[in-house]
């Protein structure tokens, strides 16, 4: 909750659980316009220095606190993308990065659309 409601377009801030330790990760000034995007690329630098280390994309806040839980693990907590505003973060910031979205709660089937931009030369 207390990632949801500290929401700032001037930081970035989600939650960790690793084991018995949690807290909050707080990024001011952030260079990309979403907490996953903050996130991917920090993980993608991450796995570059220790490649052996596997990344496993889940969604809802149950599935991380077990994972997260366990020993050698650790779960992320982020904020959902705002619906009202997706189509304009898009625009704004481009392709999201992989697994960036999940319109719903994790227990809800929901179907996603994959669009590309299709430019026709002149």
């Amino acid at each position: 909750e207390a990632v949801r409601s500290s929401r700032s377009d001037d930081r970035h801030v989600f939650g960790y659980l690793a084991e018995d330790t949690c807290g909050i990760i707080t990024i001011t000034n952030p260079a990309y316009g979403l907490e996953t995007e903050t996130l991917q690329v920090f993980l993608d630098a991450f796995l570059s220095r220790f490649p052996g280390i596997k990344i496993d994309y889940i969604h809802g806040s149950d599935a991380v606190a077990k994972l997260g839980s366990q020993s050698g693990n650790v779960g992320f907590y982020l904020p959902p993308i705002n619906k009202h505003h997706f189509f304009q973060t898009i625009m704004r910031d481009g392709a999201l990065p992989r697994k960036t979205f999940s319109l719903g709660e994790a227990d809800d089937k929901r179907f996603y659309l994959e669009c590309r931009k299709i430019v026709t030369a002149l």
